[in-house]
């Protein structure tokens, strides 16, 4: 069976959670540890649950058989979403979910009346501007250099 992405249900969150954990310290490890240890305390399980049924939020699932390979967890302001995390698993990378992420959490933002989606990147800048994203400015976040990025999504 291929993953499919979609809105993350609420029964989901306590596997977001774990999930959530494991890319902390594995494919977000060049965050700094004092950072990362807020940002756990910030992406709690009843943290996540609220995100999760919050009309401005934002929170996807590429899952395969009840498995949660990859996810996608941002906000929709008046004019602009942002995403805020975007992961996909390691053994589940090369099969495009990251993309299909990406393009499921635009195609709702657009649907939440925003024409633009901004994210930070520490090293995947050439692959977001492959796709259509443009860096804006520099910026220090959680301790590293990040690029900040938009792109229009307006029809």
């Amino acid at each position: 069976m291929a993953a499919i992405v979609r809105p993350l249900k609420l029964n989901e969150v306590p596997s977001l959670h774990r999930r959530f954990g494991e890319a902390i310290d594995t494919s977000f490890a060049y965050i700094k540890p004092q950072y990362r240890v807020k940002i756990r305390r910030d992406n709690n399980l009843i943290r996540l649950g609220y995100a999760c049924v919050h009309p401005q939020r934002i929170l996807l699932a590429a899952v395969d058989e009840g498995d949660l390979l990859g996810y996608a967890i941002g906000a929709v302001g008046k004019t602009q979403a942002d995403l805020y995390w975007l992961y996909v698993s390691p053994k589940s990378r090369g099969q495009q979910l990251g993309l299909k992420l990406l393009q499921t959490f635009e195609q709702s933002s657009r649907q939440q009346g925003v024409n633009r989606v901004g994210l930070s990147t520490y090293d995947h800048h050439t692959y977001y501007a492959a796709i259509g994203y443009n860096t804006i400015k520099q910026e220090t976040l959680h301790g590293v250099p990040m690029k900040i990025m938009v792109k229009d999504i307006s029809l």
